[in-house]
């Protein structure tokens, strides 16, 4: 897809969105096929992996790109985590400041959908965030494959919040997929419980089969704070997404609680290193 056509895009979306609107009020989620540009999935690519492939030549002698076919990049990725793994960590939080990821918030088709789901004033809930995970990924207690949870918990914005999510490739048997609870939105905030790696909705509280995802490159979807999802729990192939998660401003809710925020910053000031530090010109 060109770039130069997205806000067209966007229009054509909107209107189908009115026609698409009831199946997101029954299930809780939509999916939009085809519907990135190839250029904006490009740039994501490129903002996530480029501090890893940094990394990975500082550490390991050699890098990759976004050329390179998914399983070569994650065995280098893998061989950076075992040999630097706070290095690794580093790369992936690094990533989420890149200004590409950070204006993804505002794509035009993304707004579109999200103003044709009933958001007036969208806001970003939390920063857009960067997933790449594999089993010789995971990191105890981080970021893994996720359990059925729902986004409320983390975000406690407007009553309308939602959540974009998008693969930055194709998803297929070896990789995890997203898997969605149809209806459950409707049933609230259910029982959760918390851990380091986020929350977790407890068993007891589900009786609805998970639907997964089949998803392609340009695909994304789009699902109320209050759906239970998880990651499939098959595949063992690297898999590159982007959350994004939104509240609406002018939800009376969202504006009675004074627009809660759920996140807290410390800024260390202290020198995290000994190295003498001069300006660069």
């Amino acid at each position: 897809m060109n770039p130069l056509n997205a806000a067209d895009l966007a229009t054509d979306l909107a209107s189908d969105l009115a026609t698409d609107l009831a199946s997101y009020r029954r299930d809780g989620y939509l999916i939009a096929r085809d519907a990135l540009p190839a250029a904006f999935l490009d740039d994501m690519e490129r903002a996530i992996f480029e501090p890893i492939a940094l990394q990975a030549r500082h550490v390991l002698g050699r890098d990759f790109s976004v050329r390179d076919p998914l399983p070569e990049r994650q065995r280098i990725m893998a061989e950076l985590k075992q040999a630097a793994p706070e290095r690794y960590l580093s790369a992936l939080k690094v990533a989420q400041l890149d200004p590409r990821i950070l204006a993804s918030a505002a794509q035009p088709v993304l707004l579109a959908t999200l103003r044709g789901l009933g958001l007036r004033s969208p806001v970003v809930s939390l920063k857009p965030y960067p997933i790449v995970i594999a089993p010789n990924l995971f990191f105890e207690n981080g970021y893994n494959i996720r359990p059925a949870h729902q986004e409320w918990p983390v975000m406690q914005g407007s009553r309308n919040g939602l959540v974009i999510w998008f693969p930055l490739h194709d998803i297929a048997s070896e990789h995890s997929s997203l898997e969605m609870y149809p209806g459950s939105h409707l049933r609230g905030v259910l029982p959760y419980e918390v851990s380091r790696c986020g929350s977790r909705t407890r068993d007891d509280a589900l009786d609805i089969e998970p639907v997964r995802l089949e998803l392609r490159r340009g695909d994304f979807v789009a699902f109320s704070c209050f759906t239970v999802h998880r990651s499939s729990p098959d595949g063992d192939s690297l898999r590159a997404a982007i959350s994004i998660r939104y509240s609406d401003l002018q939800e009376p809710s969202f504006i009675e609680r004074a627009f809660p925020d759920t996140v807290t910053y410390r800024i260390t000031r202290e020198p995290l290193d000994d190295q003498p530090h001069a300006f660069l010109g």
